[in-house]
């Protein structure tokens, strides 16, 4: 008898830690609920920003193009020279405000969310949408995903900076 009110009790024990565990999980998820809903939606405005800029930039080149047509002996020189500008502009933005930004950026965000590397968001996210959308929209060969998702994390980055968020929940 003595022995099956010990185990009633060690049972009674570990039933009560896996509630407290449960009670708290869940209120880890309460608060963590409203931050994500909040840097998707931010994230998300940055993404269609950033892809209205691409647009209006790939418009432009189309224009510049067919700009250039009108002039045939020398109209072709201009768009190559706004090309080699604008990339040139964009390489030495990155290289000197934000090496980080440089490539696809998913690498950099995955070492920042291994905490291998850390996210300097305000450049990154100023570095990234300048330079991606000068780069892209100047004719790069450059897709917008790659900097859409280390933007969102330098979102995400901004986020948890405001509300002071651990470094466990970041």
């Amino acid at each position: 008898m003595d022995k099956s009110r010990q185990e009633q009790r060690r049972q009674a024990a570990r039933l009560e830690t896996e509630i407290r565990e449960y009670v708290h999980i869940q209120g880890q998820r309460r608060q963590l609920f409203p931050r994500a809903m909040l840097v998707g939606f931010l994230a998300g405005g940055v993404a269609v920003v950033f892809r209205l800029v691409l647009e209006q930039g790939d418009a432009w080149r189309d224009w510049l193009l067919v700009w250039a047509h009108r002039y045939p002996t020398w109209g072709w020189l201009l768009p190559m020279l706004v090309g080699a500008l604008s990339v040139g502009l964009t390489v030495s933005l990155v290289r000197a405000a934000a090496p980080e930004a440089a490539g696809s950026g998913i690498p950099h965000l995955k070492a920042v969310l291994a905490r291998l590397r850390s996210m300097r968001w305000q450049t990154v996210l100023l570095v990234k949408f300048v330079g991606g959308g000068l780069g892209i929209s100047s004719g790069l060969a450059l897709g917008r995903e790659g900097p859409t998702v280390q933007m969102g994390g330098a979102v995400g980055a901004a986020v948890a900076q405001w509300l002071n968020v651990t470094p466990r929940a970041r």
